[in-house]
């Protein structure tokens, strides 16, 4: 999520969403929506990332497969740091 406030602004993020559409196939046009279901314009992330139980993670109650995955493994690498 490094990249989320500078994509999530329309007007001013729209240059270098144009500059990493080459990397997607199914992106046709500098204003896409956001693969992690966050709003054009939301900029306060705390509000949208919710950390359920179990591990999973969800942005505007959405699962966000990627997030719940590297969670998931950060906490088994810590369970095994701790042992």
């Amino acid at each position: 999520m490094a990249h989320c406030h500078k994509c999530r602004d329309l007007n001013d993020g729209r240059t270098w969403r144009t500059s990493i559409m080459a990397g997607f196939e199914d992106v046709t046009e500098a204003d896409f929506a956001c693969p992690k279901n966050l709003k054009w314009g939301q900029t306060d992330l705390k509000k949208a990332v919710k950390f359920e139980k179990g591990g999973a993670v969800t942005i505007n109650g959405k699962k966000c497969i990627p997030c719940t995955e590297k969670r998931k493994a950060r906490r088994e690498a810590a369970k095994r740091v701790s042992q």
